[in-house]
């Protein structure tokens, strides 16, 4: 009998830590993506319909940097500016849907069978009478250009609005939850294919001094690297203050109830996929290529330009690995907070 009660007892111990180190785990991943849950009542209702289901993809991006230096005594001043640009080659606006079909097709099944929630699509409820508000809100057009980053397409799925703005509840989300009998949610990501790093210096240093002279040497030094890899970015990582303001979506899935009951999930920092996409990359020469082109980036002193060549089906693999690495955190904050 004691043999049994000890069994008993080492059993519950290795539960209890178990459950304390899969507590500790949930905690962890809500803190890195600052996943937000407002009430249970979000997790009671297992049918969600989708108001906005956009992927936005960078088909260029770029890092700059800038330096300078001076010394009044010697009346001497120096600069430094880098620009690091790449373009993505090899995929069409057709290929971009294809993509987001299957990422959005992959949510809607991994959600089904991993978590329970039945997602219905913009196309089985457009008509209804509440879903005026989100129409309205729709971009006339999914093409991004930034002055920094160059040119990026906002693609949906299944045809829903697509709107470039941070908004807390789905426009006229409260009212649709309540007519459809269910959960109302918004999933947008944002797609880069490199991390582009420009460093410059710049320096003018005094190094020697006699009753007559002072004598000073300077430099200006930059470099432009770019490190591959399809990855999840937080936002369109514009550089310029002046578009800050305008360029406001960002990476998250979030969700609400007709009463406001809320479950969010960003992403603050970058999920890179580990899966090649590249064919070639070549260094692209003369001017800036005519996407990247305008005052700001004509400006830099030192420039490299990559062109990145890749197909629709090494690219659409790498974009899929991404996502899934973001939806594998998500549906486990997700199952966690729903099971409490």
């Amino acid at each position: 009998m004691k043999i049994k009660l000890y069994g008993l007892a080492l059993t519950a111990i290795i539960s209890s830590a178990s459950f304390c180190q899969d507590k500790k785990e949930i905690a962890a991943l809500e803190k890195k993506y600052t996943a937000f849950t407002g009430h249970k009542k979000f997790f009671e209702n297992d049918n969600w319909v989708m108001c906005k289901f956009s992927i936005v993809y960078k088909l260029s991006t770029a890092m700059t940097s800038k330096s300078m230096d001076k010394n009044k005594e010697v009346g001497a001043k120096v600069k430094s500016s880098s620009g690091a640009y790449a373009i993505l080659d090899g995929i069409t606006d057709k290929d971009l849907q294809n993509i987001t079909d299957r990422v959005a097709e992959n949510f809607i099944k991994r959600m089904k069978e991993e978590a329970g929630v039945n997602i219905s699509t913009w196309s089985s409820f457009k008509d209804s009478e509440n879903t005026k508000k989100i129409k309205e809100s729709a971009e006339p057009d999914k093409e991004i250009y930034s002055v920094s980053q160059g040119l990026s397409y906002a693609m949906t799925y299944d045809e829903t609005p697509y709107y470039n703005r941070i908004v807390v509840l789905v426009p006229g989300g409260k009212k649709l939850a309540k007519e459809l009998n269910k959960n109302v949610m918004e999933f947008n990501l944002y797609i880069d294919f490199a991390e582009m790093v420009a460093t410059s210096s710049a320096d003018v240093s005094i190094t020697n001094r006699d009753s007559k002279y002072t004598y000073f040497s300077w430099s200006e030094s930059a470099d432009q690297k770019m490190k591959p890899g399809v990855r999840l970015i937080p936002n369109l990582g514009s550089e310029s203050l002046g578009e800050m303001g305008k360029n406001l979506g960002v990476t998250k899935i979030g969700g609400h109830t007709d009463l406001g009951h809320m479950f969010y999930m960003g992403l603050p920092a970058d999920l890179v996929s580990e899966k090649e996409f590249i064919e070639t990359i070549e260094p692209v020469e003369g001017d800036i290529p005519e996407i990247l082109k305008n005052k700001r980036n004509n400006k830099m002193e030192y420039v490299k330009t990559f062109r990145v060549k890749t197909t629709p089906e090494k690219y659409g693999d790498a974009v899929v690995d991404a996502t899934n690495m973001y939806l594998n955190d998500y549906i486990k904050i997700y199952n966690n907070n729903k099971n409490k």
